[in-house]
């Protein structure tokens, strides 16, 4: 008889009659990630009769059996949560004892059995949104390295995929209608399986208005000028808001006063001018003229107090009263001032 015993993790061998004796694990494979249960296999080659044990690295024997025969594949099942083992890298280690010489492999393996905890961190519940919605999230594991997937849904429609603990989607909101109310959660999986939803977030689809302008007399960049933005529904007003204007004079407005309103548009030092009964579900559309320039106090009224500010502000780079956007007060602005002397914006 001859005798080969190797190092605990190696599969030792004993030779009798020329026959290796040994055991090793046929499954999961070396380092798998596993929940809150696993099949673990093992198999013997061994000449009669001999015992089988298994145990973790906490102590706990899983299986224990003498065998007159030789049994071939053994299968047990391992459920680390129900034993109080930790999360975490652990390892596995079968025993064969024949003649009082220990045969030994190991199994490592990489244990998670808490679910991941992932949340919406944007946009927040309750809020108004339109177009092409940013959706961000965030996934915490206990394991750093044990996320596997995360799903963005949105009214129980997946709309994106990804790995990782962060969590960046888009959802496009175009064409549905303004004032619906929808659903937002992310379903997170970590690399044992096990899944978790997080708590859903309810947003409301705004209305969008936007459009280009055009303004009358005007010959400086388009971003010194602001909008202003009114909506009404009658006498009481829902909405009122000042936008910045880009470059090539578009400007974005999105509101929460879904329904059919009054919307009234003022630009910076132009008289505003009214729409009456705009549809605003979705988006919505306009490109507008703005043809009385004059209104450096903002009062929606050309009046005494505008062409003060003229006079006080003559030769400066005043913003307000700079009404052609040359980059200073000068007699063209005044000149326009009396021109459109008296009038008033639309309400």
């Amino acid at each position: 008889m001859r005798l080969r015993c190797l190092i605990v993790g190696v599969s030792c061998a004993l030779f009798v009659g020329g026959a290796a004796q040994s055991v090793h694990f046929t499954k999961p494979t070396d380092g798998s990630c596993v929940g809150t249960f696993v099949q673990i296999c093992f198999q013997a080659n061994a000449t009669p009769a001999f015992r089988l044990t298994v145990a973790d690295d906490m102590g706990h024997v899983l299986f224990n059996q003498f065998y007159a025969s030789n049994p071939g594949e053994v299968c047990i099942g391992y459920e680390p949560f129900a034993l109080g083992v930790p999360d975490g890298f652990h390892t596995v280690i079968v025993t064969l004892l024949k003649n009082g010489v220990k045969y030994q492999d190991t199994l490592p393996l990489k244990i998670d059995s808490t679910p991941p905890n992932p949340a919406v961190t944007s946009p927040l519940g309750g809020a108004f949104v339109s177009g092409l919605v940013p959706i961000t999230g965030k996934v915490n594991d206990n394991l750093t390295d044990g996320l596997e997937t995360w799903l963005v849904f949105v009214d129980g429609q997946a709309i994106a995929a990804g790995t990782g603990d962060d969590v960046l989607a888009y959802w496009n909101s175009v064409g549905l209608i303004g004032g619906s109310s929808h659903s937002i959660s992310i379903v997170a999986t970590d690399c044992s399986g096990n899944t978790n939803t997080s708590d859903p977030i309810n947003v409301t689809l705004a209305a969008t208005i936007t459009g280009t302008l055009e303004l009358d007399t005007w010959v400086g960049p388009f971003e010194w000028v602001w909008m202003n933005v009114v909506v009404r529904d009658g006498d009481l007003e829902l909405d009122n808001q000042i936008v910045p204007v880009d470059s090539t004079g578009r400007f974005t407005v999105l509101t929460e006063a879904i329904g059919s309103h009054k919307v009234i548009f003022k630009p910076s030092h132009w008289l505003s001018v009214k729409e009456d009964n705009i549809d605003l579900y979705g988006v919505v559309e306009r490109d507008l003229y703005f043809p009385v320039n004059g209104d450096c106090s903002l009062s929606n009224l050309i009046d005494i107090i505008d062409i003060n500010m003229i006079f006080v502000n003559f030769g400066q780079p005043d913003i307000d009263s700079d009404l052609n956007g040359s980059g200073h007060t000068d007699v063209y602005d005044l000149n326009m001032v009396f021109i459109n002397f008296s009038l008033a914006g639309e309400e």
